[in-house]
């Protein structure tokens, strides 16, 4: 339960391609959302863009969202997931147990019989102080 001044957040994300490509959920208190993430250079290169320049990451980016209803999402809200998304796919791609696991047979071999199913993912749990932008943005998507 979200204290009176704060908004829960709640998200995870599955790889689908190393570095490349991912899915998952945002939850901002009851309104959902599923993402796909997609990076059109891999993670570890979209590194060395951003020590050069952090303003040319942005382009490497894409991002679709649907709400609970699958209506597609844009505007602040996308803004908003793709920070969350984002973020939370390039911390979760240097993870070191991330790291491990692609270095392994499931990261050279994704389709070895019996692995077909197996992937990896990861949650964050933390709060937003309330904004009337905020509170009006989700208000769009309130179920």
């Amino acid at each position: 339960m979200a204290q009176k001044n704060t908004i829960n957040i709640r998200a995870d994300v599955t790889q689908i391609i190393d570095g490349r490509k991912y899915k998952g959920n945002i939850c901002f208190d009851e309104c959902n959302f599923q993402y796909q993430l997609e990076f059109d250079i891999p993670i570890d290169k979209l590194d060395e863009i951003a020590e050069r320049n952090p303003e040319d990451v942005m382009g490497h980016i894409h991002l679709g969202v649907i709400d609970a209803q699958k209506r597609v999402v844009d505007g602040a809200m996308n803004v908003l997931c793709m920070a969350i998304a984002g973020d939370l796919a390039i911390d979760f791609y240097h993870a070191p147990q991330t790291r491990d696991a692609n270095s392994g047979l499931l990261g050279t071999h994704p389709c070895v019989s019996g692995l077909e199913n197996l992937s990896l993912s990861t949650h964050i749990e933390r709060r937003l102080l309330k904004s009337p932008e905020l509170e009006k943005i989700l208000g769009t998507y309130r179920e």
